[in-house]
C-alpha cells in the first residue's frame, strides 16, 4: 500500500482543460502547495483535465524525506483507442526524485506534444519538491534557533552574566 492514497478530485476537475489553461493551472499549483500530497493530486487532477491524458504516474528513484514510497498511479476516463507514455525526469537543481509517466490515448490527445507535455509536469513536480524541502529545512532552522533563543547558555561563558554573551569593558 502506498504512503499517497487515491487522491479524490473536486467535481470542477472533471472538465477538460486546454493545453495552455492546464499548464498556467499546474504552474500555480506547484509554486502554491502547501505539502506533497496535496500538491501531487491536484497536479496530477489537472493533468487529467487534458483530453487524452489517462494515467499520471510517478516512479521514485530514491525515496524522498517527505515522500515515503511509490504513490498510485491517478487514473482519468479510459478509452478503447491506442495507447502510448511518455516520460520525464523528476528533477530540480541537482537533485532527482525519479521518473513521471502520463500514459494517453494516441488518437484523442489535444497536446502539441506529449513528451513535452510529461517533461512540463516532472520539472514542476521537482520544483516543487525542492521548494518544500526547502521550506521543511527552514522550519527545522526557525525551530532550532527559537529553542536556543530561550535557552540560557552557562555563566562560565557569559563572564558570570546570564543570558549574555556581551563581555565586559574594563
Amino acid at each position: 500500500m502506498s504512503a499517497l492514497a487515491r487522491p479524490q478530485f473536486r467535481p470542477s476537475f472533471h472538465r477538460p482543460l486546454a493545453e495552455l489553461d492546464a499548464v498556467r493551472q499546474i504552474g500555480r499549483l506547484a509554486a502554491t502547495s502547501i505539502n506533497v500530497k496535496t500538491g501531487l493530486d491536484w497536479i496530477a487532477g489537472t493533468a487529467l483535465c487534458v483530453k487524452g491524458v489517462q494515467t499520471v504516474q510517478i516512479a521514485p528513484s530514491k525515496p524522498a524525506v517527505f515522500l515515503i514510497g511509490a504513490p498510485e498511479p491517478w487514473q482519468g476516463p479510459d478509452s478503447e483507442g491506442q495507447k502510448a507514455t511518455a516520460v520525464g525526469s523528476i528533477k530540480a537543481g541537482d537533485q532527482s526524485w525519479g521518473e513521471l509517466r502520463i500514459v494517453f490515448d494516441i488518437e484523442a490527445i489535444e497536446v502539441e506534444s506529449p513528451v513535452r507535455f510529461a517533461d512540463f509536469l516532472a520539472q514542476q513536480i521537482g520544483c516543487m519538491f525542492s521548494r518544500l524541502e526547502l521550506v521543511r529545512r527552514r522550519d527545522a532552522l526557525r525551530e532550532s534557533i527559537n529553542a536556543s533563543a530561550w535557552s540560557c547558555p552557562p555563566a562560565k561563558s557569559c563572564n558570570g552574566r546570564r543570558g549574555s554573551s556581551l563581555k565586559s569593558i574594563s
